[in-house]
């Protein structure tokens, strides 16, 4: 079954087994870096919201056999479990003066995202665009997000700049910056996932201890490697779009100024971003192969933040693009 012929299909089938009583429609989503995915939104008569459940997937497994009864009965069951998120209470949304607290920004990349910026307010940065969206994760729990859109600006009568002044003040406030280096950072992943696999409770931290201590001992390749690219991982404290914090007022001055070094900035996603002293021995062309391997192998698509390298320059208090 051809794509669009699949997803009228899908609404049908859907309104059928819900009945009268709910909407039925199809959705169209820009997501970040030219992502697009189609939807759908079941929505009771009365909700004034009720989530986009995306159909890209779902197609794919109906071209590799799932039968149609199947995914019907998946979106229904979807609905049904996201019940709690449908009800929560999001009146304040509507007076800016309400919700302007909980207002932060994020880094995306500007030519990936033309489309979705024709949409959305934002501010311009080299090759990137500084974006806005609110924390409504009291109302769903979680990391819930809802991105503002120009329309979100007429609804409350202000304008770009208001809503910039308001972000960068909340954003370092609410959310400070984290600084790790690599090897705290892997520790912690190492950790996670442990503790994932043997249960939460279970106390892993002399394990990794060890481990780290017995391989850096044995392995004079990654010493090496440390000592030339001494790196650090910038991020926040909730770990979600940490890539923003490296426009912190006098947070990269003040690092710099401590280690009394210059700073590459290497995007490794939209959540955080390595920062590697410049003793002088690095190479540009092998910081971009860096930033390259590890968006095409370690970050989802969808969270990639730049194929670039950016430098601080400690006397200028500057951020440029290399």
């Amino acid at each position: 079954m051809e794509y669009n012929n699949f997803l009228k299909t899908v609404k049908e089938e859907v309104q059928n087994l819900m009945g009268e009583m709910f909407e039925i429609s199809l959705t169209h989503v820009n997501k970040n870096n030219g992502i697009c995915l189609e939807g759908i939104i079941v929505k009771k008569k009365g909700q004034e919201i009720s989530p986009a459940i995306y159909l890209n997937d779902q197609y794919y497994a109906y071209c590799e056999g799932k039968s149609m009864k199947d995914i019907i009965k998946e979106i229904e069951l979807t609905y049904y479990a996201s019940r709690s998120e449908i009800n929560v209470d999001l009146e304040f949304f509507k007076y800016y003066q309400k919700m302007k607290g909980r207002v932060f920004y994020k880094l995306i990349h500007y030519h990936k995202n033309r489309e979705l910026l024709k949409e959305i307010p934002f501010m311009r940065f080299y090759d990137l665009a500084i974006v806005f969206y609110c924390d409504v994760s009291e109302q769903f729990g979680g990391n819930g997000t809802i991105l503002i859109y120009n329309n979100h600006l007429k609804m409350w009568d202000i304008k770009l700049e208001e809503l910039y002044q308001d972000a960068i003040v909340n954003t370092p406030r609410e959310q400070p910056a984290v600084i790790q280096t690599m090897e705290e950072v892997m520790k912690e992943l190492l950790v996670h996932n442990l503790q994932k696999k043997l249960g939460t409770e279970t106390d892993v931290t002399e394990v990794i201890d060890n481990f780290f201590e017995n391989e850096t001992a044995i392995d004079e390749n990654l010493k090496q490697s440390e000592e030339r690219y001494k790196m650090y991982v910038l991020s926040n404290s909730e770990r979600l779009y940490g890539a923003g914090a490296m426009l912190y007022p006098r947070l990269l001055q003040s690092f710099a100024d401590g280690l009394m070094t210059d700073l590459y900035l290497l995007p490794s996603s939209i959540h955080e971003v390595i920062m590697i002293p410049d003793d002088g021995c690095q190479s540009k062309d092998e910081l971009l192969k860096m930033v390259s391997e590890i968006n095409d192998t370690q970050v989802d698509p969808e969270e990639v933040l730049a194929y670039a390298v950016y430098y601080f320059e400690r006397n200028t208090g500057e951020i440029i693009l290399l």
